[in-house]
């Protein structure tokens, strides 16, 4: 027997006169895996290696032998800041969808993208107002 899963989906819709009309449909979805823990649930907290641990940091002062440990077992892990669900997320099944739902999906994928464009221009607008970025 299979499960169904269903997931709603919000699009607002931008009509020629300027005006915005927000609808839900509800769409057929599956479990896929997380893709920022990689399906754990968890992740090494960014405030350890959001920018990437170099071999010269990892052989320097800052990292001794008890510390690498602790980074390869996981003892510096975080919950998933990707909202997932233990590793899983729900994401739309468009397999053997209509072209109607094929089409709102599109359309809720590059609202999501867009908002994250936002989100990330907001992020670098904040860390260059607080003075944490150079560039």
């Amino acid at each position: 027997m299979a499960i169904t899963m269903r997931i709603t989906v919000l699009t607002t819709l931008t009509d020629p006169d300027g005006g915005e009309e927000e609808t839900e449909h509800t769409i057929p979805a599956r479990y896929a895996i997380c893709r920022r823990c990689m399906g754990k649930g968890s992740h090494v907290n960014p405030n350890i290696d959001g920018n990437g641990i170099t071999s010269d940091e990892w052989n320097g002062p800052d990292w001794d032998d008890e510390s690498r440990e602790m980074y390869m077992t996981g003892g510096y892990d975080v919950p998933c800041d990707a909202g997932c669900d233990n590793g899983k997320v729900l994401e739309p099944d468009t397999e053997h969808a209509s072209a109607e739902v094929k089409a709102l999906v599109a359309l809720w994928q590059d609202q999501q993208n867009e908002r994250a464009r936002w989100d990330a221009e907001d992020r670098r607008t904040r860390m260059m107002e607080s003075g944490g970025w150079d560039r």
